[in-house]
């Protein structure tokens, strides 16, 4: 990797016209190249001597001498000059531009950069790189602490030094740090209002980072409608007008008073400019989608312009939708809508792409989206009997334990399952779908454990069964039967379509259902005849000794699905994982405190996971979807 970067910063050397990029480019040429002789005499390449160097050659050492020498791009002398407007004038921008380098395409936020500039005269602290660096670099740092809490910091795969030198190192943030990087700062920003409304809490702190980061260029707004709906899941709706309030009334109070006094000129700089139609043509002329539309194509301008508006309204209907319920599912919503964005505004450049870059990469690198518990606090009620944190499990369940900390689509439970599921244990898996729960109980359960997955439609069946023979190594058998209240041979399910293709974890059996409930937002549907068994009857038919653990995700049925195990229930009291979401549970009449109020009355105790740990809760929210339920002892 580190001979690529190097590859890069020599072909930036010979074929830039830019000074500052040029001497950027022979200085990170040398630091990649150290970085790569280092690795490889390392016995731990990517350990932290190369990444040291890496940093060294294309950050420390151009930012030393470009601060010396005052070179610097076009960007850092424009907001070096608004600071000093903002001081003379109260407005950081020219009132008639005439050039190029009159514009200025930033809030007045990012003016506060330029003072100490207006302050300091040519003091090298005066230089505007080195605040936008600290700010950046100390909003990621944050970001980190937020999202991973201050054990998860010190002990976690990741720590947050080792996090912040690997990002400094990659050439997409390294380059922007040496030159000038404007977007820096508003992307540290982007990046703890995340964590912030990934933590929950009061929506204070996230507001203040929202509007922070809102204040200082356009590029960051589109991060309000996200972080609010991330918000939403982990506070509810209070933090969430809590922190709406915070973040417009701080954006408002920056901007607002300066486009008041002057909207002709506000205009002119942070409207018609960034698009393309200021008095003097933007120089962000990248031959991305938008700018291609609009130089070549007659009336390319207006169908950029309303490409980029589909694209921010699909990106809006997917929070209303599907709203992401982690800092990664978050920022990776964001990444996607500025990604298009970027792309599709009339006015761009490659630089841009580096907003979706680091909002992939930096939450994944330091394993955010779920936060250990903070080192000193008092340490939850915990199931007994305690099961080995370091148990060997498998290398498939390794394998999906990091992915569920990381991607959305391998759901967070599957981190805790061996806290709960003992070697020899056998669980049932209903509504087991493509098996992922399957292949991950198969591994904790061991070798003298069990699982039954019971998956009744024919494509995902014959996944499930694909990958049960190549990843269960004979611990796992599948069925193709749904499982209900009652047996019955023939059945039906509703099976819906989104763009043509079948959405296989949102299908559901109709008898005993009123209607589509929340799956009347799919185009269409198709009707499956399948047969329906029930607990009690499949563990009669496989001759189970007992039954230890059920998971069942079955849109809604999961009341059914208990009533068919009545026998199993009583005489087992295994633990149950349900996904109980009151949106699918009233399509059969049912009700998410009546069934986990029920469940209390049989001396289950409810459970979710959260934070690293099974953390006890007393009741149902729509922030969450799947609950554990168990009658195990628990201890202090």
């Amino acid at each position: 990797m580190w001979a690529l970067c190097c590859g890069f910063a020599l072909l930036l050397w010979l074929r830039s016209d830019l000074a500052p990029h040029q001497v950027w480019g022979a200085c990170a040429a040398v630091g990649y190249g150290t970085a790569a002789i280092v690795a490889h005499r390392a016995s731990r390449p990517w350990g932290r001597p190369s990444a040291a160097a890496a940093v060294t050659g294309s950050v420390l050492v151009p930012v030393l001498f470009l601060v010396a020498h005052g070179a610097r791009q076009m960007e850092v002398e424009v907001v070096e000059r608004s600071g000093a407007l903002l001081l003379d004038s109260g407005s950081p921008y020219v009132p008639d531009p005439a050039e190029l380098r009159d514009y200025n395409p930033y809030l007045p936020g990012t003016a506060l950069f330029g003072l100490p500039r207006a302050v300091l005269g040519e003091s090298p602290l005066g230089d505007a790189r080195l605040w936008f660096a600290a700010v950046f670099l100390g909003a990621m740092a944050l970001a980190a602490v937020v999202a991973l809490g201050p054990r998860g910091v010190r002990a976690g795969a990741v720590p947050a030094a080792n996090a912040l030198l690997w990002l400094a190192a990659a050439p997409v943030v390294a380059l922007p740090l040496a030159v000038g990087g404007v977007d820096l700062p508003v992307i540290g920003l982007m990046c703890l209002a995340l964590a912030l409304a990934g933590r929950g809490g009061s929506g204070v702190g996230a507001g203040l980072a929202l509007g922070a980061a809102a204040a200082l260029k356009w590029t960051a707004w589109p991060l309000l409608p996200v972080g609010l709906a991330l918000l939403a899941v982990t506070a509810g709706r209070r933090a969430v007008l809590r922190a709406a309030a915070t973040a417009l009334t701080l954006a408002a109070l920056a901007v607002l008073p300066i486009a008041l006094a002057d909207p002709r000129t506000f205009a002119e700089h942070l409207l018609l400019f960034p698009l393309g139609e200021g008095g003097t043509g933007s120089p962000a002329t990248s031959p991305l989608p938008g700018h291609l539309l609009a130089r070549h194509v007659p009336g390319g301008f207006v169908l950029a312009v309303v490409a980029l508006v589909v694209s921010a309204a699909a990106v809006a209907v997917s929070l209303a939708t599907r709203p992401p319920r982690t800092t990664v599912a978050a920022a990776d919503r964001l990444a996607l809508g500025l990604g298009l964005a970027m792309c599709l505004i009339p006015a761009t450049r490659f630089g841009y792409l580096v907003y979706p870059l680091v909002l992939l990469g930096w939450f994944r690198l330091v394993s955010a989206g779920r936060r250990p518990a903070p080192s000193g606090a008092a340490m939850p009620t915990r199931l007994a009997p305690p099961r080995p944190a370091e148990r060997r499990v498998g290398r498939t369940y390794s394998l999906l334990r990091t992915l569920s900390r990381r991607f959305s689509f391998v759901e967070d439970e599957i981190d805790g399952l061996h806290k709960v599921v003992g070697e020899g244990d056998i669980c049932l898996d209903v509504g087991a779908e493509y098996g992922l729960y399957t292949y991950a109980l198969s591994c904790v359960a061991g070798p003298k454990g069990s699982v039954h997955s019971f998956e009744p439609l024919p494509g995902p069946y014959r996944v499930l069964g694909a990958g049960i023979r190549l990843l269960s190594r004979g611990r796992a058998r599948a069925h193709r039967v749904a499982l209900g209240a009652h047996p019955k041979d023939r059945a039906v399910m509703s099976l819906p379509y989104r763009r043509g293709l079948p959405v296989h974890g949102r299908a559901f059996v109709t008898d005993g259902a009123q209607g589509l409930g929340p799956n009347s937002e799919f185009a269409g549907e198709r009707r499956l005849n399948v047969r329906v068994s029930t607990v009690d009857a499949m563990v009669t038919a496989a001759a189970l000794p007992r039954v230890d653990f059920i998971k069942a995700d079955v849109e809604g049925a999961e009341p059914l699905v208990l009533a068919g195990a009545a026998r199993t229930l009583l005489r087992d009291r295994p633990t149950l994982l349900l996904e109980i979401e009151q949106r699918h549970l009233a399509k059969y009449g049912a009700d998410a405190d009546a069934l986990a109020d029920e469940l209390r009355r049989a001396g289950y105790s409810m459970f979710l996971w959260r934070d690293g740990d099974w953390r006890p809760v007393d009741r149902v929210t729509t922030a969450h979807r799947n609950y554990l339920f168990t009658v195990k002892p628990l201890e202090d």
